[in-house]
């Protein structure tokens, strides 16, 4: 793999990983709190 394919598929990673991360936050903090998910609140 070339160097900028790898820096491709790392950052594809990653990004990946954060949108994860954020989602499980967002999961955690509807059980805590019993209230509905909103997708304005997650994603702005």
């Amino acid at each position: 793999m070339s160097n900028g394919k790898k820096k491709a598929k790392r950052n594809s990673t990653v990004a990946i990983k954060a949108v994860a991360h954020k989602l499980a936050r967002a999961c955690h903090h509807m059980l805590k709190t019993q209230q509905p998910f909103s997708v304005n609140r997650c994603f702005t």
